[in-house]
């Protein structure tokens, strides 16, 4: 799931194209873009931490050298002892996902009147 979030900041570049072949203003500010943002960054902390420090020392290793039971020791303990919670972090990207699911409903005609008079 973390992978596939990664697009939200890929994203701005097909923003971007299609701003300059239309001739409209590109809005880097708006609520839109910097939830995508902030969903890019959470995600890619994510990653971040989960290769860095909870896989540390066993995919430089290569792949046969550390045995799987080995990996998943390892990735227990760095994940207990780690200083970032994954969870919470989790927790915060999936609330910004939920957020940008709201910010969508806009797009609805009968929803957005809907969440527009509510």
């Amino acid at each position: 799931m973390s992978f596939v979030c990664l697009f939200f900041g890929f994203q701005y570049l097909a923003d971007i194209a299609y701003t300059s072949v239309t001739k409209r203003n590109f809005r880097p500010y708006s609520f839109k873009s910097i939830l995508d943002m902030l969903i890019f960054f959470i995600f890619m902390v994510n990653i971040c931490v989960t290769f860095a420090r909870n896989l540390k020392s066993t995919i430089s290793e290569g792949l046969g050298v550390v045995s799987w039971e080995e990996k998943a020791i390892k990735y227990s303990r760095n994940y207990i002892e780690n200083n970032i919670k994954e969870t919470n972090l989790l927790i915060l990207g999936v609330v910004c996902l939920w957020l940008r699911v709201l910010n969508f409903t806009r797009y609805n005609e009968y929803l957005g009147r809907f969440i527009g008079v509510v």
